[in-house]
């Protein structure tokens, strides 16, 4: 099984290329416990996931 660890560090994702390589997601929730915390490139992410059908794991770090 392979998967991809993501946040807003890797920026914009193609999600159609990277869906032909990996078998699951790990989306950044966010860093700490403030809005201002938020990761922003999860809601993208997340949705992008789950319209190609990318099975996803959410982490708060």
């Amino acid at each position: 099984m392979k998967g991809i660890d993501v946040s807003s560090w890797q920026g914009i994702i193609n999600w159609e290329k990277v869906k032909q390589q990996i078998d699951f997601a790990i989306l950044r929730i966010g860093y700490g416990m403030y809005e201002f915390q938020k990761d922003g490139y999860f809601e993208k992410n997340f949705s992008e996931c789950e319209r190609l059908g990318i099975p996803v794991r959410n982490i708060s770090l």
